[in-house]
């Protein structure tokens, strides 16, 4: 999906966007806002922004710790082959049940220690954000489909305290840099 990222100064304009995304069909699932003032948002009822999906960088290093994960199993297993070929023909099934095993739990480690990681860590895609969003700016984040996009850039074209701070792609890759 596509995402358009715009800011404005007002939590009551934000407000104002929000309710006419939704009356042309935008559901909370598409569209997040995110402020440094979480207050005034809970206070206006704002569909909030997630700490974990979109404030830090959780998906993208847990992806990673997946990643490097498999690696790890994939290169115990082959070590252990490597070390003791007699006993891994000797039991054909224990290799292919060790590989499983041990790279599921590295997987699961890495993706453990991703999660904590990328939690200390700006989103990826909010970065290019943050002097916005430390000066008191909210940010709205839309995701359409590419068909839908000019509609809602219309739609938003006639706020003047919305400005259009640009666009991207909704998914972040795991070794992706900006």
């Amino acid at each position: 999906m596509r995402r358009l990222y715009y800011l404005t100064d007002s939590v009551d304009c934000a407000e104002k966007v929000s309710d006419d995304l939704h009356r042309i069909g935008v559901t909370d699932w598409n569209f997040h806002i995110m402020s440094k003032n979480k207050k005034a948002m809970r206070d206006h009822k704002l569909n909030s922004a997630s700490s974990f999906f979109h404030e830090h960088d959780g998906i993208r290093s847990a992806e990673r710790g997946a990643i490097i994960g498999l690696i790890a199993g994939v290169l115990a297993i082959a070590s252990f082959l490597l070390v003791a070929p007699d006993l891994a023909a000797e039991y054909r099934t224990f290799p292919l049940l060790s590989l499983l095993f041990t790279s599921g739990v590295l997987v699961a480690f890495g993706v453990f220690l991703g999660v904590i990681y990328g939690m200390d860590f700006e989103n990826i895609k909010i970065k290019r954000f943050h002097k916005q969003l430390e000066e008191g700016q909210y940010l709205l984040m839309i995701d359409v489909k590419k068909t839908d996009a000019d509609e809602i850039i219309t739609a938003l074209s006639g706020y003047a305290d919305v400005t259009q701070a640009g666009e991207g792609h909704s998914n972040v890759g795991p070794f992706q840099t900006a």
